[in-house]
């Protein structure tokens, strides 16, 4: 699994980082306001973190199936599952999780 960073103006590959070493297969991504990279693994219940500042990466478990994320101005990475009912919330500045909530928002709050 590779990692591309283009030049949004003329889609010319800037980088390439190669994170196959842990065994992350990307579904989807977003970058915080440091630039760092967060990617869902499609076929596993983990995380990546990756700076393409000096290419370090890590893989962070997240004990079940991570599909979607999202990321607020607050530094806050919200991660939701696809097979099960949790969502996430980590603080992106000291790679913490926050809180993991069960079950499925209703027009009540949380169950």
């Amino acid at each position: 699994m590779k990692f591309y960073f283009l030049d949004g103006s003329t889609a010319q590959i800037l980088q390439t980082i190669d994170v196959s070493s842990v065994n992350h297969t990307s579904y989807g991504a977003v970058i915080d306001a440091q630039g760092i990279l967060w990617s869902s693994g499609h076929s596993g219940n983990n995380l990546l973190r990756l700076n393409p500042a000096n290419k370090t990466f890590t893989k962070i478990e997240m004990g079940r199936y991570v599909y979607g994320l999202g990321i607020d101005k607050a530094n806050h990475l919200f991660v939701s599952g696809y097979t099960s009912a949790k969502l996430s919330r980590l603080n992106v500045l000291n790679n913490t999780v926050e809180w993991t909530r069960d079950g499925t928002v209703t027009d009540k709050g949380w169950p």
